[in-house]
């Protein structure tokens, strides 16, 4: 048996090798037993292993005393709304996220709606590794309740938003790439519900666990529906992960806009009608300095992680955040990152503009980007990181998360990856040439070739 990753971005690892349904069993009575033995929801993503850790997770809650409020499958940004709207006790979300078809995991939620902090993940660790455990006598028994509502609160919530007040709404053609996940009946519900009309590309959840693409939603991962929004002459495409919190977009010339741009997109509408605290994670385009500027915006920069972006948002009060993976966090509407209110906000922010997507997009600052990843042991990385940095003198450097390299026209980032055994490289500058020979320096020291 292998070693499942267990870290503030929850649990994950390789079925029937890390992961197993009874360590499934055993983690979930011991996070029914974290949080008192009271209600919890769970949801799922359409992985063909989540259905089998679902009845695992459920068994190990029941067995702590714990009510299962089963939202089926959903997007974990729904998950997450709706432990804080029914006021639940916590949630467990059976996702890998992006990882590959043959991994599995949880995510563990808060009764604020949040993931875990480290100092919660700290003290839930410590009470597995005790194993004191609350077991449920069969007269305290308690069942499962099933919430099929959890979509719709999700979408009615996205649609109270203050920011999308006196918007006329266009109705567009949207082609939907789901990557056959958990995303699927909510976007095309958010869609329906705005007046637009979903086209469905990858939106199977019959076969579960069936990846048409790799998982990611970067632009080089979606030939697929640049090509099905260009042939089908739709307005625009959305792609999401397996579990629906990142997206990205392609525009109505099949251009596939990437990651980065769900942000400045996002961004810019937000700002538009309020101004206040921005917060990104070190990895993310400098873009996003370039557009809080022109509103006088303050910008403030996090270790990678949505918990680490969302305890800064809480700490500077910010009115928006996220990730460079596609990730937005608008806290009036769900502290969590959210393709679906970040698809939401896109709908109004074209109807406003009464533009195509592709001229917008235009009008984004403009920097070359390059990211890639290579296998890597984490014990081997201080010996690297001492080499990188003398490499890169007299450039100034960040170690707060892996070692970012911030030089006057570049930046790259390297750090160990918090969901797989890799080390991730990202570059950035106004160069394509001078970004693809920062990341081959970088990829030169880390493997010694």
């Amino acid at each position: 048996m292998g070693k499942p990753i267990f870290t503030i971005s929850g649990l994950r690892g390789v079925v029937n090798q890390d992961l197993t349904p009874e360590l499934i069993t055993e983690i979930s009575t011991g996070f029914g037993s974290f949080l008192g033995g009271s209600e919890v929801a769970v949801g799922r993503d359409c992985r063909a292993t989540s259905e089998m850790f679902f009845h695992s997770v459920v068994a190990g809650l029941l067995a702590a005393g714990c009510e299962v409020r089963n939202l089926e499958v959903c997007p974990t940004p729904t998950v997450l709304l709706n432990v804080k709207q029914l006021a639940l006790a916590g949630g467990i979300i059976i996702t890998a996220s992006h990882n590959p078809a043959e991994w599995n995991g949880l995510k563990f939620v808060s009764k604020e709606g949040l993931f875990l902090t480290e100092a919660e993940l700290k003290e839930f660790k410590r009470l597995l590794k005790n194993k004191n455990f609350k077991r449920a006598g069969s007269l305290e028994m308690k069942g499962i309740k099933d919430e099929p509502t959890a979509i719709d609160n999700h979408i009615k919530k996205i649609l109270r938003s203050e920011y999308f007040r006196d918007i006329p709404l266009k109705k567009f053609v949207v082609g939907i790439d789901a990557c056959n996940g958990s995303a699927a009946a909510a976007v095309t519900s958010l869609l329906q519900t705005l007046g637009s009309t979903p086209v469905h590309l990858f939106c199977t959840t019959i076969a579960p666990g069936q990846f048409p693409r790799q998982p990611e939603p970067c632009a080089e991962n979606l030939e697929g529906l640049a090509n099905f929004v260009k042939e089908k002459k739709l307005d625009f495409g959305v792609a999401f992960d397996p579990d629906g919190d990142r997206v990205s977009f392609v525009d109505e010339t099949g251009s596939a806009l990437g990651e980065e741009a769900t942000l400045l997109l996002v961004f810019s509408f937000i700002l538009k009608k309020r101004v206040g605290p921005v917060v990104v994670n070190l990895s993310t385009t400098q873009a996003v300095e370039d557009i809080a500027a022109k509103f006088s915006a303050p910008v403030y920069r996090t270790r990678v992680g949505e918990s680490a972006v969302v305890a800064k948002m809480k700490e500077v009060n910010a009115i928006i955040g996220g990730e460079g993976n596609g990730g937005v966090i608008v806290p009036e509407i769900n502290f969590a990152r959210d393709g679906i209110t970040a698809t939401a906000i896109l709908i109004h922010l074209l109807s406003d503009a009464e533009r195509p997507l592709s001229e917008i997009t235009q009008a984004l600052p403009k920097y070359f980007r390059q990211k890639t990843a290579i296998p890597f042991k984490t014990k081997d990385w201080l010996t690297k990181k001492s080499k990188i940095k003398k490499a890169f003198m007299p450039a100034q450097f960040n170690a707060e998360d892996g070692l970012k390299i911030i030089g006057k026209d570049f930046w790259v980032h390297i750090r160990p990856s918090n969901t797989e055994p890799i080390i991730r490289i990202i570059a950035e500058a106004k160069s394509s040439d001078y970004t693809l020979n920062l990341i081959a320096r970088a990829k030169e020291i880390l493997t010694g070739k």
